[in-house]
């Protein structure tokens, strides 16, 4: 019989109530539903606390979390691409390239023995674990050999508070592009110079951070721009990205972790030889003569990205419920 059920993540659970972003939405929804199934036993706290786990304590957790160097009665929520040189070299080395990303194999230690990970990710990444694709396949096997169950799944939104920003019957007289480049985290410089290169620089703006909390900051973006570039080489579904994309912006990102839903021109690549492909492409997306397509196009990729369950919050938490009965 389990004692206590610790629920720890960076944020307080109700924090989400003023600040919509991953982690105080991951500790929101998944604080209040075990709270809601297991009751009294469910215990908050964030993730720097030193918890006093003992007997048949149940630890719910995010990486990096002291409590996991000791305690592996522990379900871990966390995302990755599960690419090999991103897990031990902390690169993107494709192509010849040599790209900065998280290095996810300073997380092995905790990991190892926990008895279940559920991993946020994108469809991309788990065709690629399903048909043991060498880019993840190193590490698909360290976690089957050395973690209890683990789970892939997408990113979970909260549509409902998402979709009240996105007009169904905005249209546009100019198609532009809002790049979002922070870093090496959030990379987007060889789009930048890419387009300049071409004589672009009418069409796109670059910005690194923006206020979301604000309804009227984030209309004014849904208004003047049709696109959201995000060319990430290390983040495994930007959450800002995915917000936007519910919102109503038409998504641009890498082509390791966003597919278009089947429309290649929504996609970069970091390859060097398709430099001519990407600018055709990015090109034609941002002509005005595109503007017929675009508005089809965006209402498509709307409804299909806001159609599927399985980036539902109620989908991941109810998995996350069903794992922790069966270790209580």
């Amino acid at each position: 019989m389990v004692n206590k059920i610790y629920v720890t993540f960076v944020n307080k659970p109700d924090d989400y109530l003023k600040n919509h972003s991953a982690n105080p939405a991951i500790s929101h929804f998944v604080y209040h539903a075990i709270k809601k199934k297991f009751g009294k036993r469910v215990v908050s706290a964030l993730w720097t606390d030193d918890l006093p786990l003992s007997g048949n304590d149940l630890l719910v957790t995010i990486l990096p979390n002291q409590n996991l160097n000791k305690w592996k009665r522990s379900i871990v929520v966390t995302n990755d691409t599960f690419d090999v040189d991103k897990w031990k070299h902390g690169r993107f080395r494709k192509y010849g390239l040599n790209l900065q990303t998280d290095h996810t194999i300073s997380y092995n230690c905790q990991i190892k023995d926990i008895l279940a990970g559920f991993w946020m990710t994108n469809d991309l990444a788990i065709k690629r674990w399903n048909a043991d694709d060498p880019q993840v396949a190193e590490k698909k096997r360290w976690l089957q050999a050395n973690t209890g169950k683990t789970v892939l799944t997408q990113a979970p939104l909260d549509k409902d508070y998402l979709k009240r920003l996105y007009d169904p019957n905005k249209r546009f007289n100019d198609l532009r592009m809002l790049i979002y480049h922070d870093g090496w985290r959030k990379n987007a410089q060889q789009l930048i110079t890419l387009l300049n290169k071409h004589g672009c620089q009418h069409k796109f703006d670059v910005i690194s951070s923006m206020d979301k909390e604000d309804d009227n900051n984030v209309k004014r973006y849904l208004a003047k721009y049709a696109y959201l570039a995000h060319t990430s080489v290390s983040e495994a579904f930007p959450y800002f990205a995915s917000d936007l994309l519910c919102q109503g912006i038409l998504l641009y990102g890498h082509e390791e972790w966003w597919h278009g839903y089947g429309n290649d021109c929504l996609t970069w690549s970091y390859d060097p030889k398709k430099e001519e492909e990407n600018i055709t492409k990015l090109k034609k997306i941002l002509s005005n003569q595109f503007i017929g397509k675009y508005h089809e196009l965006r209402q498509s990729v709307w409804a299909k990205h806001m159609g599927r369950t399985d980036n539902n919050w109620d989908y991941f938490t109810d998995l996350i419920v069903q794992e922790v009965e069966k270790h209580i």
